[in-house]
């Protein structure tokens, strides 16, 4: 009998410390489910587990409730609203008591949390979030729901997937599409950038070797498999519009992209417009573009030059980056370096489009 006694007072003892140490108590009562195919209990039951992750209170599980639940007239399923919560609260000894709703809207699942202070006879949290029809996301869902509710951070690749938006795209996965203007800037070094700063009388440009670039990108996604697809774009660019030049380029790169993180690697060639002559370097390694040098002294070559004839020149490039989304609005960002005959160039670039 004693052993029995001092073996009670320890359990209390027990009891009473892992009440200290969660000092809310909360219990999810009814949940008002409106043609959508899930049952109350079962939403009730996926918000009772998601608020007892978040480790805010001592949620009361269903056994709990069905205890309070046979000395009352009340049926907690049916309970909703600010009279019954408090009631309900107030029998069952909760510090909070929470109701909330599912509800179908057209092409969206609406979803709404109430969280009642039973001690203080207010809400303490009111809140809603608007999602794609998709009953098999519906604890993701109320994840979601519950992180926000109480300023906890969710995955953000999970919310936009999973967000219904004021105009939704096409399909519910969140797809990137990066079609739209692009601009930056390019250093150009080797051949191309010594001659670009000569002057003109010695067949450069007079021009400094960083320059703008403007232009426009087209893409198209030819495989998708999980978390990643292959691509090819297609880029128009403008060059050194700012120093009074004007060269075109068109570049083609086959590339991947990770959909869920937004990063991308490509390579591919680039074709342009150049002016080049044939001449020769003297002794002293002035070029030369008119005249026939003595083949046993002076080597016969060609070099971009402005008093030259356009011609179509090739590089290689290889391209990585990163786009960051905001809702419907993609902002791809590149670092690239191109290389051929007559030198290289890297350089940065930068766009936006609107996701449809």
């Amino acid at each position: 009998m004693i052993k029995t006694t001092v073996l009670a007072l320890l359990f209390t003892g027990i009891s009473h410390i892992s009440m200290a140490q969660t000092s809310n108590t909360a219990a999810v009562f009814g949940i008002y489910v409106n043609e959508v195919d899930v049952t109350a209990e079962m939403a009730a039951n996926v918000l009772r587990i998601e608020l007892n992750k978040i480790g805010r209170y001592q949620m009361l599980d269903k056994l709990d409730l069905l205890e309070v639940e046979q000395l009352s007239d009340i049926k907690f399923i049916d309970c909703y609203g600010k009279q019954c919560l408090e009631s309900v609260g107030k029998k069952s000894g909760v510090d909070y008591a929470i109701s909330g709703a599912v509800e179908s809207l057209g092409p969206k699942m609406v979803i709404t949390l109430k969280i009642y202070n039973v001690r203080s006879g207010s809400y303490a949290i009111t809140t809603s979030m608007e999602f794609y029809k998709n009953v098999e996301e519906i604890q993701r869902m109320m994840r979601i729901l519950v992180r926000k509710a109480h300023d906890l951070e969710n995955e953000r690749e999970i919310v936009e997937m999973l967000t219904f938006y004021e105009q939704p795209p096409t399909t519910q996965r969140s797809k990137l599409n990066n079609n739209g203007p692009r601009f930056g800037l390019a250093y150009i070094g080797g051949e191309m950038g010594d001659v670009l700063q000569l002057s003109e009388s010695q067949g450069g440009y007079d021009a400094f070797p960083v320059m703008s670039q403007f232009g426009y990108q087209l893409e198209k996604a030819y495989i998708s498999s999980g978390d990643f697809e292959a691509l090819v774009e297609g880029l128009f660019l403008a060059t050194g519009i700012e120093q009074n030049l004007f060269i075109p380029s068109l570049t083609i790169l086959n590339g991947f992209r990770s959909t869920s993180s937004g990063w991308e690697f490509g390579f591919g060639p680039s074709i342009s417009v150049r002016k080049t002559a044939a001449g020769y370097y003297d002794s002293t390694n002035v070029w030369h573009a008119e005249g026939s040098p003595d083949p046993n002294i002076f080597e016969p070559t060609h070099r971009i030059d402005s008093r030259g004839t356009a011609q179509l020149s090739a590089t290689w490039v290889w391209a990585i980056g990163k786009t960051f989304r905001s809702g419907y609005l993609n902002i791809p960002v590149n670092a690239f370096f191109s290389h051929g005959k007559y030198g290289w160039n890297t350089g940065v670039s930068m766009g936006f489009n609107i996701s449809r």
